[in-house]
């Protein structure tokens, strides 16, 4: 009976996060809300992500203006204290290869990948990451990792798609409300000189 309950008090905990998640990508699909939130949705997707998924380190990782690497835009957990630092070439390491291929990847094993984050490389076992694409082009990278040995199933991946395309969508709108507003201002700075 006890095993039974505790079994409930879980499913009940799994589905209350579950709902924050989806209430959290429903904001992220609102362009009302979108273009003011999304830093801090984020966030707080990557903080339900990880209580859902047990996760020690999380990241978004969104295209250099030149489109050669990526830097990281929000994180959780070990990279925490190097996230200024992270530069990633396209088609280099964990991050990078996602990228350049614009596919999921799996490393159930981060002593067989070259990982370019000395932090990622020394502390995490298994990697899961997606690409963030809008209309076929790739803006950046959403990944996930475990300090112990993981084996990340279907569900995982479909789970991490899901967020990525939802934040992808958000960080298209913000981009293209603060590439407007540039325009608005250097229209009104033009007309005053």
């Amino acid at each position: 009976m006890r095993h039974h309950q505790r079994t409930e008090y879980v499913s009940e905990a799994s589905s209350l996060k579950s709902e924050t998640l989806t209430t959290l990508l429903q904001a992220l699909a609102d362009p009302a809300l979108t273009p003011l939130k999304a830093n801090d949705l984020s966030r707080a997707v990557l903080q339900c992500l990880r209580e859902i998924m047990a996760a020690d380190n999380l990241a978004i990782l969104l295209l250099t203006e030149d489109h050669t690497a990526l830097h990281i835009h929000t994180v959780l957990g070990l990279e925490e204290s190097v996230a200024h630092e992270v530069h990633v070439p396209l088609g280099r390491g964990f991050a990078g290869r996602i990228a350049a291929q614009g596919l999921p990847l799996i490393v159930h094993d981060t002593s067989t990948l070259e990982i370019l984050t000395p932090v990622l490389r020394e502390h995490l076992h298994s990697l899961l990451g997606v690409p963030l694409i809008v209309h076929t082009q790739m803006i950046g990278v959403i990944h996930v990792g475990m300090k112990r040995e993981y084996i990340f199933t279907d569900s995982d991946i479909a789970l991490l798609q899901h967020v990525a395309d939802y934040l992808a969508q958000a960080f298209e709108r913000t981009l293209l409300i603060e590439a407007e507003q540039h325009e608005f201002e250097e229209l009104i700075e033009a007309q005053l000189c």
